[in-house]
């Protein structure tokens, strides 16, 4: 930006560009201002000290700035979803699951997907890449395809089907730790002055919101059942494995103190230690 340049205006979000042309830089660095001049008539030669962030983009560029918020707009007004159990379960899949060089979610406009590679990506899922594409609302914006809900949805669904197993890892600790703060509460995240503790029944109700409960139900539906029934079978047959190998230290420890050294040493080498800390030798 430079002293007469034409630069687009705008004093609200929702009000028109502006045309200004840029007068003098302010001098003070924690809030920057630019004396600008209002070019239109109606303006009466106007002249007013504004914030830096009022200049949207040079003049010459304001027609295709106002075109591309209009896209905006138009793709994030048609879906309202961030307050639904579906949005949350597909926060978690592209968190989980998804390589965010291929996709994202845009926090300022929920439900909307940004497609990094429309073709791996639609490899990766096993989609055409016109289901994609093929939304009216969606459009190119830098070099990313911007989808609207119905896609976003889509490639979270088939991504939870495709790589249930993170997904459902993140399913199993948070109900882990939602059983066991509905039997004893949870502190929450201490401020600087104070560390609020909320009560067991307080966090059961708020287990019922859309962006738990209801999200993890809905993540464990995306992956299918034979993924989930696979990934619980996986997970008791780890927690068996620690079981036994933790019975069959203790067995060691006992071997060893009643001197059976060579059959302590036997199951040692069966459970894959050369020997366990603290062992004589």
């Amino acid at each position: 930006m430079n002293v007469g340049e034409l630069w687009a205006y705008r004093h609200h979000g929702k009000d028109p560009l502006v045309e200004v042309r840029v007068l003098r830089f302010g001098t003070k660095p924690r809030r920057p201002r630019v004396l600008v001049r209002f070019v239109a008539d109606e303006f009466e030669g106007l002249e007013d000290w504004v914030p830096v962030g009022r200049l949207k983009v040079p003049w010459d560029d304001a027609e295709e700035f106002a075109a591309r918020e209009k896209r905006w707009n138009a793709i994030a007004s048609a879906y309202r979803v961030d307050d639904t159990a579906e949005y949350r379960a597909a926060e978690v899949v592209f968190d989980t699951a998804i390589d965010p060089e291929l996709a994202g979610l845009p926090y300022t406009t929920p439900g909307v997907c940004c497609i990094s590679d429309v073709d791996r990506l639609s490899r990766q899922l096993g989609l055409e890449p016109d289901e994609l594409r093929g939304e009216p609302l969606s459009f190119e914006d830098d070099g990313e395809l911007i989808v609207p809900w119905p896609v976003t949805e889509k490639i979270a669904r088939r991504a939870a089907e495709h790589t249930p197993d993170p997904v459902l890892r993140y399913v199993e600790k948070q109900e882990a730790r939602q059983q066991h703060d509905k039997i004893y509460g949870r502190y929450m995240k201490p401020t600087r002055y104070s560390r609020r503790y909320v009560s067991a029944e307080v966090v059961a109700r708020l287990d019922e919101d859309p962006a738990n409960r209801p999200c993890r139900e809905l993540l464990r539906q995306w992956c299918r059942a034979e993924a989930v029934e696979q990934h619980d079978e996986l997970r008791d047959l780890r927690q068996e494995v620690h079981r036994l190998a933790g019975l069959t230290l203790d067995a060691i420890r006992v071997l060893r103190q009643a001197d059976l050294k060579r059959d302590a040493a036997r199951l040692e080498r069966a459970l894959g230690v050369r020997k366990l800390p603290n062992s004589p030798s």
